[in-house]
């Protein structure tokens, strides 16, 4: 499917892994906090109010526990900065090394905060790859400036970029003449993958359903 000249970037989040762990490991962390300082292991609260689809669950555990609402900085300190329980699948560490042999380079971007980011790349064991987190660029995806950057790093006749999300994805790759991949979520994805009322130029080449498919298509 891509050229064993292009030179391939991967998205991270729901991309190599499912975010929805990295969300559990946190969850878990702050959850052992709490029973530290509260006697209460908030961590299936946490997991519970989220499924309900809850977009400030640490603001509802201050209320649950008492405490000032200014209290969730702490608990998004600890979720930000825990060291996450997160692993590759066998199938994507074994793509990835075939992918390493076989492409001009790979490379990470990705959105989001650079100690988190980091974090999460020394839990998956991928410290060895060039990265580009949004805020270490002052920007986010669908900006070009990191794409560009990666041009300006590493010299290739083409580029790839493959992630999950359509909706912020594919622009600034698709404007640049990259080749883009889009990787079909397991349903459990934290952006939803309708393409329903996108214009063409955000939406990848074609959907692969495993990393897998980067090699033997």
């Amino acid at each position: 499917m891509i050229d064993p000249s292009c030179f391939l970037v991967l998205d991270l989040d729901d991309t190599l892994y499912p975010e929805v762990d990295y969300q559990n490991s946190g969850f878990r962390a702050v959850g052992a906090f709490c029973e530290r300082l509260f006697k209460w292991n908030a961590n299936e609260s946490l997991i519970q109010w989220r499924d309900e689809g809850d977009r400030d669950p640490f603001g509802r555990l201050c209320r649950e526990l008492g405490v000032s609402e200014s209290g969730k900085d702490s608990f998004v300190w600890i979720y930000r900065n825990h060291f996450p329980d997160i692993q590759l699948t066998q199938s994507t560490q074994h793509s990835l090394a075939l992918l390493e042999q076989s492409q001009a380079g790979i490379a990470i971007l990705t959105d989001g905060r650079s100690v988190t980011q980091r974090l999460k790349l020394k839990a998956l064991g991928l410290e060895r790859f060039p990265v580009f987190i949004s805020e270490d660029y002052g920007d986010a995806k669908p900006d070009t400036k990191r794409f560009e950057h990666v041009e300006a790093s590493f010299q290739a006749s083409k580029y790839c970029y493959v992630g999950d999300n359509p909706k912020k994805d594919f622009l600034a790759p698709n404007s640049l003449g990259w080749q883009t991949i889009g990787l079909v979520g397991s349903g459990k994805n934290t952006h939803n993958q309708s393409m329903v009322g996108l214009d063409a130029s955000y939406k990848p080449d074609a959907w692969i359903n495993h990393l897998s498919d980067l090699i033997s298509a």
